[in-house]
């Protein structure tokens, strides 16, 4: 999304929720889903202040990306098993 749309953001944040509410039966599931929703905001917020460092280059946020990625490919493979 770009940033020309900041509604769209929380209106879908507030639906997310509203899902979570209607959805979540089971409590592990709802701590866990929360857990990578949490893990998730709190990278992106730490992925756009690098995109607003001028220090930080291209190559910085690459790495960062890949370091999310790297998360949970390695998650998937273990709930796999």
């Amino acid at each position: 999304m770009s940033k020309s749309s900041p509604c769209s953001v929380s209106d879908s944040i507030l639906k997310l929720r509203s899902l979570r509410d209607k959805l979540c039966s089971s409590e592990k599931e709802w701590k866990e889903a929360f857990k990578v929703r949490d893990f998730l905001v709190e990278e992106l917020i730490c992925l756009s202040s690098m995109l607003e460092d001028e220090s930080k280059t291209k190559e910085d946020c690459h790495e960062k990306i890949s370091e999310i990625l790297k998360d949970f490919s390695s998650e998937s493979k273990n709930k796999g098993s």
